[in-house]
């Protein structure tokens, strides 16, 4: 059975440097302050390591004892006091166990300092008894660094945290467990090292059987969230289950599709394996015949090797009876001269043929002849690529405008197919503000509908910004302006309407108010206060009204008439038409976009090919000027090679 034999403290209290023995059973007995409860804190710490979940000397009393790691290193003295026997200093806790002939030692070093802070060293030395732990030199300390060194050479593991130095120590144990985030073991000791004398069931079972675990409220709110959220995604899931089903059919048609395929490929595939085994067949036969014609070339080469043989005895002879020849001697200088010019003139001819091929690849690429002169033609050409260039760069910023623009574009089409029309940003903000107060807010423009598109235009024209008005009830009313009037000066010209004087208002017949449905009271009493009294006239009728407008948008006003401009009403905010005009004018800017992004892209790419074109001649311009000289050199050589043939024809050979 494996047991706690022996436990070594060293600065550990009152205790400099001690080492009690223990046994299969063994009893602490002493008077108060002699150090029962200090030697059990020791063990409690060597064995479960996090200070976080120890109760120091709480077997002495019933609430939680102001004892302290620092207050055990540095020896406070009373549990109230302020004063330490001890400054810096090194403390060890040293724990052996034994089990037969098996034993091992577990110990925590720790650094106290007078600061405050506390560096804590946990090691597991198994095989080691702790007379082998290397605590003093002489009659010094050995340093931390020294001890780590010292354990480590011995065959001792030191631990990097304490979670390592829990799973060492309980595996030794025997009483690991994997999965555990604090092993229950090391659990029941904590809870067992507390135990007080016997005075309620409930008192017992709470704190020596029960697990303590906080209820966290917070956390049970998230996970009822989550639950609600995990059925909105399991509803989601469902519906792409049955999309999936869709595709699965999709799926299965497919590869039916190319299992049909891959039975014609295997059957291709056999048709050319044995069309390859036949022509194999052929080239075997070729090979035998090639054989038999090999080994008569080789018998032919034997004959002609022999023959070649006699004739270089002969050249020989012949070779040097012409070199004792003074003519002889001379031809062949002259030989070899016209041999060497005609080397030099072929490679002159090959310098000036590539100067032309060059030449010509250059008027090709830019379709007109190069200037006679290459200085200009480099001029010119670093013109012409550098505007490609600064025109390719001007392209590619009108391209990221358009796909900016775009991209708004398609942001804002997603939003009307989800039946949301974008309103001035200043009426979002405000409306947002009142309803995150609390208040029920809503945008005029939302409120209305149309009848009679005839007069549509005519209602968004003279209804203009106000359309963009927040509509609050009468009773927020105040607190809505309170709200409104804190707000940022961003927010500034949207209309917050006061109801209350509007009670009276009613719609004149005739007049603007009567094409238009309202979906709440308040959104048709504000209407009719703004519109009650509008005439729809026409335009030989405008001027005998007060207040009028016409279809074309022709208003009249305080004995005024002024045409509202096109851009105030032909894009309409008010009912579900203005939605889907909306969206048709998106969609039909989102494909002018699209073709004036291809169209950009084109010439974006017609400018790079002219840049490319014009920087592929440049690189070539210097090696056109190192062949110019091939012309001259040509011309040179050939008078050379006449020369050479005319002195070669005066000698008698």
């Amino acid at each position: 059975m494996l047991e706690l034999t022996w436990v070594r403290l060293v600065n550990w209290h009152f205790f400099t440097d001690s080492t009690v023995t223990f046994g299969p059973t063994t009893l602490l007995a002493g008077d108060n302050g002699t150090g029962k409860s200090t030697i059990i804190d020791a063990i409690q710490y060597a064995l479960v390591a996090q200070v976080s979940r120890i109760r120091f000397n709480s077997a002495a009393t019933d609430r939680r004892a102001a004892r302290t790691i620092e207050s055990y290193c540095r020896c406070r003295i009373g549990a109230d006091a302020v004063d330490y026997l001890r400054g810096d200093c090194l403390s060890h806790v040293v724990l052996e166990f034994a089990e037969g002939e098996r034993r091992f030692c577990a110990g925590i070093m720790v650094e106290a300092f007078v600061e405050g802070d506390a560096r804590e060293h946990l090691w597991i030395f198994e095989g080691g008894a702790i007379e082998d732990v290397p605590i003093f030199h002489g009659d010094a300390f050995v340093p931390p660094r020294a001890f780590r060194d010292r354990l480590r050479q011995a065959g001792a593991h030191l631990c990097a945290t304490k979670r390592e130095y829990n799973q060492r120590l309980t595996h030794l144990l025997g009483v690991y467990r994997r999965v555990a985030d604090f092993n229950p073991y090391l659990e029941a000791l904590v809870r067992s090292v507390s135990f007080t004398p016997f005075t309620s069931v409930n008192h017992f079972v709470c704190n020596y059987i029960l697990e303590e675990h906080l209820v966290d409220v917070g956390a049970m709110k998230e996970n009822l969230e989550n639950y609600r959220l995990a059925e909105r995604e399991a509803t989601a899931v469902e519906q792409k289950i049955g999309r999936l089903m869709e595709i699965a059919e999709l799926s299965d048609a497919v590869l039916q599709s190319l299992r049909q395929i891959l039975r014609q490929e295997y059957l291709h595939a056999r048709l050319r394996l044995e069309e390859a085994e036949d022509a194999l067949r052929a080239v075997a036969t070729r090979v035998e015949e090639t054989e038999r014609e090999l080994a008569n070339t080789r018998e032919y080469a034997r004959i002609e090797g022999e023959r070649k043989a006699r004739l270089d005895a002969q050249r020989q002879e012949i070779s040097f009876a012409l070199a004792e020849n003074e003519q002889h001697r001379l031809y062949e200088r002259l030989r070899r001269d016209r041999e060497q010019a005609f080397r030099s003139l072929g490679h002159e001819e090959e310098r000036e043929e590539r100067r032309r091929t060059l030449a010509a690849q250059c008027e090709a690429l830019l379709g007109r002849p190069l200037d006679a002169s290459l200085e200009a033609e480099e001029e010119r050409l670093s013109g012409e690529a550098r505007a490609a260039t600064r025109r390719s760069v001007e392209a590619d910023v009108e391209i990221a405008a358009r796909k900016r623009e775009l991209g708004e574009l398609y942001a804002e089409a997603e939003e009307l197919k989800r039946g949301a029309l974008r309103y001035p940003a200043a009426t979002g903000e405000l409306r947002s503000a009142l309803e995150a107060e609390g208040i029920e807010a809503a945008i005029f423009a939302d409120l209305l509908e149309v009848e009679d598109e005839a007069w549509h235009n005519a209602v968004e024209a003279w209804l203009n910004t106000q359309r963009f008005n927040v509509v609050v009830a009468e009773a927020d009313f105040q607190r809505a302006l309170i709200i409104y009037n804190g707000l940022p000066a961003k927010t500034a010209g949207v209309g917050l309407p006061n109801l209350a004087p509007m009670a009276d208002a009613a719609a004149l017949p005739g007049s603007l108010a009567e094409v238009v449905v309202a979906a709440t009271p308040q959104a048709r009493r504000y209407a009719a206060f703004l519109l009650g009294d509008v005439i729809r006239a026409r335009i030989e009728t405008l001027k005998t009204f007060e207040r009028a407008i016409t279809e074309e948008c022709m208003a009249y006003s305080a004995h005024t008439a002024r045409r509202v401009k096109r851009e105030v009403w032909e894009r309409w905010y008010i009912g579900r038409s203005a939605r889907e005009r909306r969206l048709a004018v998106v969609e039909a800017r989102i494909g002018d976009l699209g073709r004036e992004v291809e169209q950009l892209l084109d010439q974006k790419r017609a400018h790079e090919a002219a840049a490319d074109l014009a920087t592929r001649v440049l690189r070539s311009l210097p090696q056109l000027a190192e062949l110019a000289s091939a012309a001259g050199r040509i011309e040179l050589l050939r008078g050379e090679l006449a020369e050479v043939e005319a002195r070669l024809a005066g000698i008698d050979t």
